[in-house]
């Protein structure tokens, strides 16, 4: 059972460390993004299916914007709820790279929910190994290794 927990722990450190190191990841790489001022032109909405099987909205924000005195359109998806509060022809911030100028986005770019995808599986991997029985076929039945029993359960 020490072992169990030794392992289990180092599986939800080892989970910790990578979500810290992909959230620095990810800040960094948006990290000299600009803003600019653009304009929002449409707002598509569409009904979609999601992964859960169930159905879902879909609205994808399309705006203009301006740097160097050279146009470029970009758009966003959202899912889910609508994003309130928004017209066509309204002044929007955009953010943009500055070393690939058509790359954008409608909101700040940031890490999102990437550092939570090692959390998660460590935590599931982590009650796994805690979770597991230790057992062993021994002569066609099962021993329980940690009850120091035998089963009596054999394969004929």
């Amino acid at each position: 059972m020490k072992k169990r927990i030794f392992i289990s722990v180092g599986i939800l450190v080892l989970a910790v460390i990578l979500s810290i190191s992909l959230y620095f990841i990810k800040t960094e790489q948006y990290r000299d993004w600009l803003p600019v001022e653009g304009f929002l032109t449409n707002i598509e909405e569409r009904h979609g299916h999601s992964k859960r099987g169930g159905s879902d909205w879909v609205y994808e924000l399309f705006y203009t914007y301006t740097v160097a005195g050279e146009d470029y359109h970009g758009s966003s998806v959202y899912s889910g709820k609508a994003p309130e509060g928004h017209f066509i022809g309204e002044r929007v911030t955009v953010w943009y790279n500055p070393d690939a100028v058509s790359e954008s986005s409608y909101h700040k770019p940031g890490p999102e929910l990437w550092p939570t995808v090692p959390i998660i599986f460590g935590i599931v991997l982590a009650l796994r190994v805690l979770l597991s029985k230790r057992r062993r076929r021994v002569g066609g039945e099962t021993f329980d290794l940690e009850a120091n029993r035998c089963d009596g359960n054999s394969a004929e």
